[in-house]
């Protein structure tokens, strides 16, 4: 992709591809970012050429492929243990009520909040309920670092699974040492999430404070 515009300098040129990094007043600087996740999980790379003055160029380049990909064995379904109170914190609407939904279906409660600032509140309310926080990074007004930064502070316990669309890596660049019990990938299936809540929730609990390391 091609275009003539202004061009990036060189000292934003190593910054594009940082989650929340813009040079475009109100946008969210999610979209380069994104993209680069998306490319690098498809074990692909992106090349960029640019000039000020002259135009940007992006260059996707992806591996070949020589036979398709066998279909992955058939897992049993996962088990998760019922009883267990689970806080979605999602900007996205029709994310919080099909994980609601899967997840009350599999006898846990759920409370959910649609920002950073409610979910919060939320959480303050029903800490001493909670037993796992299902948190988007990318929402208005305070994402989903800032609130886990809150959450830790509140609750160094409290198990955190992170929901993104970006790279594993950029999550973990994006939360600057700050450590989910977990992530799954946007957009992912019912069954990716219901293994992992499950993991999650059998799992030992966290034993130490997750500050920063």
């Amino acid at each position: 992709v091609r275009d003539d515009g202004p061009g990036i300098p060189a000292d934003k040129l190593r910054r594009i591809f940082e989650p929340f990094f813009s040079e475009k007043g109100p946008g969210r600087g999610l979209g380069l970012a994104a993209m680069h996740g998306i490319v690098r999980a498809h074990r692909g790379g992106v090349r960029v050429e640019s000039e000020v003055g002259r135009g940007t160029a992006f260059s996707l380049i992806f591996p070949t492929v020589d036979a398709p990909a066998a279909p992955p064995p058939q897992r049993p379904p996962a088990e998760i243990p019922s009883g267990a109170t689970v806080l979605v914190i999602d900007d996205d609407e029709a994310v919080r009520d099909v994980v609601g939904d899967i997840l009350e279906s599999r006898g846990l409660r759920v409370l959910s909040a649609g920002d950073g600032r409610s979910g919060l509140r939320r959480f303050r309310a029903h800490a001493d309920e909670l037993d796992l926080v299902l948190l988007d990074m990318t929402m208005p007004d305070m994402n989903g670092a800032e609130v886990f930064q809150e959450i830790v502070e509140a609750a160094p316990a409290m198990r955190v699974l992170v929901l993104s669309g970006y790279s594993e890596q950029n999550v973990i660049d994006a939360l600057d040492g700050l450590r989910p019990v977990g992530f799954v990938h946007k957009p992912f299936s019912l069954d990716e999430l219901i293994e992992k809540v499950g993991e999650v929730l059998a799992g030992p609990e966290v034993q130490s404070p997750q500050q920063p390391v």
